[in-house]
């Protein structure tokens, strides 16, 4: 929470964001070798290095240490290796506004969380019938001129019988339209999908919603039998008419 931080600490001391080299322990897949792994490697993506770094820098990080980037190569993984060229302006907010980003949340994966230096994680949680759960993370905003929308994908277990799913951003109506996906949102490296235990549900919504610091998604199971969400990413991307 480096906004907590600052307010804490004033102006006159550097505060750096870390970004660690796992996204959380949400399963993803390389279906050609075929290999599942439960954790992919931030530095193997210039979406996930992206929306990490300019999370942190909206909320007022003076900079970023990248944590253990070099993990990626050894993994040893064919396809699978840390993309160097990113790390050019990865501290600087305005070189990263307008670039797509793939923004994901922290999970129970971890053994112990180590409070006050991280914040507890949202995901998973389980939603029984007409449940609703609001989750919040730090996003930059975009400018709206350049074609970009704002995509969020919903991780269901795969078994999940799934009715109604309607999602809000930020306080907006909520969005009952969703596609199915096997899919990450952006490739990780080599890692293209989800692990087969997992189904996303992508909801769209116009980039112009996107808050500078703290974001809120809002989800909501609208169907009969009880549903677990995995985990919540979003993307800003380029949209299906810019493409």
């Amino acid at each position: 929470p480096h906004d907590e931080l600052r307010r804490q600490v004033g102006e006159r001391v550097a505060i750096y964001g870390v970004i660690e080299d796992g996204v959380n322990r949400m399963a993803a897949a390389v279906p050609t070798i075929p290999l599942t792994r439960d954790m992919r490697y931030i530095s193997a993506s210039h979406e996930l290095m992206r929306g990490n770094a300019a999370g942190k820098l909206a909320l007022g990080a003076d900079g970023i240490e990248c944590y253990n980037f070099f993990c990626t190569d050894q993994a040893k993984i064919p396809g699978v290796i840390s993309d160097y060229a990113t790390l050019r302006d990865l501290h600087r907010l305005e070189a990263l506004r307008g670039r797509p980003k793939h923004y994901a949340f922290s999970d129970q994966g971890s053994p112990f969380v180590q409070i006050p230096f991280e914040r507890v994680p949202q995901v998973p949680v389980v939603l029984e019938r007409g449940w609703i759960k609001a989750f919040t993370l730090p996003m930059c905003t975009e400018p709206r001129d350049r074609g970009l929308e704002l995509v969020i994908q919903v991780v269901l277990k795969a078994d999940d019988v799934v009715g109604e799913l309607p999602v809000a951003f930020n306080g907006c109506w909520p969005r009952r339209e969703h596609t199915a996906s096997d899919r990450l949102l952006f490739p990780c490296g080599a890692f293209t999908h989800h692990a087969a235990a997992n189904r996303g549900y992508e909801v769209k919504f116009p980039v112009s919603l996107v808050r500078e610091g703290w974001n809120e998604i809002t989800v909501e199971n609208g169907g009969d039998r009880t549903i677990t969400v995995v985990g919540i990413e979003l993307a800003v991307r380029a949209g299906a008419s810019s493409a």
